[in-house]
Parts: C-alpha cells; sequence; structure tokens
C-alpha cells in the first residue's frame, strides 16, 4: 500500500530552465543525422544494480543502452546518457560511456533489493534529473515514478500489465492487492508524458485497460543481440554443455522464472506424457533459470508427484555465454507461458536456431508469427505432441529452426535503439504534446 500511497503524491511533470549535464568530461553517446543534435535524454540505468539485472526487464535496459552506444552513425539525432548511480540529494554519477556503465554496473558487488531502488528512485531521481538540465528522461522499469518536479517529460517502458490482468496470482499486499494494483497502474502509466510499449498486445492492454489513448504510446520491440545469440557452433559448445550436466543428452530447454504464468506443471505433465512414447524415455526437460528455494521445492516436488523426477535438469542460472550453447544443441525451447508481454527467450532461440515450441497466446502469436510450433499451454497433451513431432522427425526440426532463424532477424538491435531514439526526439521536443 505504501508503493500506491507514494505513487499518489507525485507531481506533473513541467519544463525547467536547461543546465549543462554533470560530468561534461564523460564521452557521450552521439549520433548525428545531418543535423545538430537538439535533445539530450537520460536513461536510468539504476535498475541493474538490483536483482532486474539478470531477468528481461535487466537484458532490455542493458542491450539498449549498449545499441544506442553502437548504433550506426547519423542514426540517432539524440544526445542520451545513463544514470549510473545516484544519491538522496541529486548527486550522481551520469555517464556518457552508456557500454561502460552497463559492464559497471553489472560486475558491481553491491546490490539493492527491489524495495530499496524503487523508493530511492521515487524520492531521489526527480532532483538527479532537474540538476541535469536533461530534455527527457526514460525510465526503462516502471515500477518506481518519481515523486516531485522532474523538469522534462518522462518516458515509461511497459512491458506488460499482466499483474493488473491476473490480480490473484500478482497482485498481492505490497500493491494493495486488485484495487490497489490498478489504480498504481493507471497513475504510473498515466502520468508518463509517452510510453514505449514492448508489444502491440501490451500497447492494446494499455488503451483497453487503461484507457490510456493511443497517441501516447509508441511500440518498439525488443532487439536481440545476434553476436551473442547466433546459429554458429561454438568450439566449446560441446564443453559447456558437458559443465551443465548435458553432454550427448537430447533435452528441450526452458528458460525463466517459476511463477504461474510459466506453466511449470503444463511443461512437466508433458515431459510425463513424452516419456511414455518410444524412443522418448531418455528425454529431459533442461530449466534454467534463477528460482528461489521455495519454487524450486514446488516445481521437483511436482516432478516426483507425476512420477518423472528424472524428467526434470534444474540448472539454475546460466550466464548468456553458455545459454547460446544450450540453445543450439537443444532438442527445442519450450516456452509455452499462459501470458507474456513479449517473450525474450522466444526470440534468443531463434536467433540461436533452436526451434521453438511456444504457447497460442496473443504476445507469442505477435512475437513468432508461423515460425513457432504454437499449442495450447493448458494442454499437456499438445505440448508433448509438438515435443514429439520435433524431436522424432529431423525435417519438421529444421523447417521451424530455419524459419525461426529468419523471423529473429526482424528484432534487431539497431532498429531498437534508432526507434527508442526517435520517441527520446519526440518527447524532447514536445513534439507528442
Amino acid at each position: 500500500m505504501l508503493a500506491v500511497i507514494l505513487e499518489t503524491f507525485e507531481d506533473a511533470t513541467t519544463r525547467l530552465r536547461r543546465n549543462r549535464l554533470e560530468d561534461a568530461r564523460a564521452p557521450t553517446a552521439v549520433l548525428r543525422s545531418g543535423l545538430d543534435v537538439l535533445v539530450t535524454a537520460l536513461i536510468d540505468l539504476t535498475l541493474l544494480s538490483t536483482p532486474s539485472r539478470t531477468r528481461g526487464i535487466g537484458r532490455y535496459a542493458a542491450d539498449l543502452a549498449c545499441a544506442i552506444h553502437r548504433a550506426v552513425p547519423g542514426t540517432i539525432p539524440v544526445t542520451v546518457r545513463a544514470i549510473e548511480r545516484f544519491g538522496w540529494t541529486g548527486r550522481a554519477a551520469i555517464a556518457g560511456d552508456l557500454c561502460g556503465a552497463v559492464a559497471r554496473l553489472g560486475s558491481d558487488p553491491r546490490r539493492f533489493s527491489h524495495a530499496q531502488w524503487a523508493y530511492r528512485v521515487r524520492l531521489g531521481l526527480a532532483a538527479v534529473v532537474r540538476r541535469s538540465g536533461a530534455d527527457v528522461l526514460h525510465s526503462p522499469h516502471p515500477d518506481a515514478t518519481p515523486i516531485g518536479r522532474l523538469g522534462c517529460p518522462r518516458v515509461v517502458t511497459c512491458h506488460d500489465l499482466i499483474s493488473m490482468k491476473e490480480p490473484d496470482h500478482y497482485a498481492g499486499w505490497r500493491d494493495g492487492w486488485r484495487w490497489g494494483r490498478r489504480r498504481l497502474d493507471a497513475r504510473r502509466y498515466g502520468s508518463a508524458d509517452h510510453i514505449i510499449a514492448v508489444s502491440s498486445t501490451t500497447a492494446a492492454d494499455l488503451v483497453g485497460m487503461l484507457n490510456v489513448a493511443p497517441r501516447k504510446i509508441t511500440v518498439v520491440h525488443h532487439g536481440v543481440d545476434t553476436v551473442r545469440f547466433s546459429p554458429t557452433p561454438m568450439p566449446d559448445d560441446e564443453t559447456v554443455r558437458k559443465r551443465h550436466g548435458l553432454a550427448s543428452r537430447r533435452y528441450v530447454l526452458f528458460v525463466g522464472a517459476a511463477d504461474w504464468r510459466k506453466n511449470g506443471e503444463g511443461m512437466i505433465a508433458a515431459m510425463k506424457i513424452v516419456r511414455k512414447r518410444a524412443q522418448m524415455s531418455d528425454l529431459v526437460l533442461a530449466w534454467a533459470g534463477r528460482i528461489d528455494a521455495g519454487d524450486l521445492a514446488a516445481v521437483r516436488a511436482c516432478a516426483s508427484e507425476l512420477g518423472v523426477p528424472d524428467a526434470l535438469l534444474m540448472l539454475g542460472y546460466v550466464p548468456d555465454a553458455d545459454l547460446a550453447a544450450l540453445l543450439r544443441g537443444a532438442v527445442a525451447l519450450l516456452f509455452v507461458s499462459r501470458i507474456e508481454g513479449f517473450g525474450y527467450p522466444a526470440i534468443e532461440a531463434m536467433a540461436c536456431g533452436c526451434a521453438v515450441i511456444g504457447s497460442d497466446r496473443p504476445a507469442t502469436i505477435e512475437i513468432s508469427g508461423d515460425a513457432a510450433c504454437l499449442v495450447d499451454p493448458e494442454r499437456p497433451d499438445a505440448i508433448a505432441d509438438a515435443v514429439v513431432a520435433l524431436a522424432d522427425n529431423p525435417q519438421e526440426h529444421r523447417r521451424f529452426a530455419e524459419s525461426g532463424l529468419h523471423r529473429s532477424r526482424r528484432f534487431s538491435l539497431q532498429r531498437m535503439a534508432e526507434q527508442t531514439a526517435e520517441v527520446y526526439r519526440l518527447a524532447g521536443t514536445g513534439a507528442r504534446r
């Protein structure tokens, strides 16, 4: 409830006199398109000092910052700097070297809990932005709205409205239950000057559930790093798989948490059916993801109750350097979520030439098109049929792998950087007002 109360007192943003950015000596990610740069944007990367660093939101913020920094010269007429850290009084480390900021935050042993980070943002970020004289602020994580006048427009990324759509599973006492969650999201996105939606599905939810004006929303799909995620086998791929207990094994891979929407019980139930099929008794579900002790115990208990504890291999957190090798060696990525806002793992798998079994739900359909084998996530038998088809039929497997690889090329980091920077430019010059 405290989060709801704090957000309720947020002041509307008004433009203040522009000042020069702090740390003027730092290198700046400035890319010109034949015109003078008119807009200076700040992107808040402090979320990378929280557990979100290893989740989809963290990947989005880090990839976006580096993509802007590395973008093709002449494509982004915006100066972009990163808020790396800040104090309560408004003093901050603001970096022009966006990739450097990402690297430093990723290696910094200091960590804030999500709550510590959120309250620091709410109470301290406005002073940072005012002191910077920036033309626009981008909040890649929407969970904390600064209290007080920013002096510039604020762009917020909406990844999904899952907590609002499924309050029985995701709206607890900290959010003020169902009522508080709705009020929180309405305040959060209603107070933003512009919203970046990561999919058309999420954009439609903003309009339909929160009555956000469509003109206030721009859809910018995530980009995939095709250097990290590539179909080209690496010399140490088999060594990586051996390290995770997957050497010479047939497996389907799942990447993610163990909450309700990820459909862990559906995947395990499907594996029970798969194991009964001819020549499929050795197939395992390799689960990659940082899962807390309670959820891990629940997943293992589910597998034991269904009589297939040996069909489940819990890998824990897998770094990107290893994840690509696991994807290249998998029969398929199993991504049968009940609901998603986007779905990073599906695009990353496709970029690695890994066939994808996805759910026939709006966001997954939007992202994967016909390049994934889509099934009803509530039907373990349908999931099992798809697993067997890809494990048992090389031609079918090749068809989905090739179509997925082709599909993944639509989701480039350069495109994400250009489209996001255009939102900065328009918001910063008042074109969207």
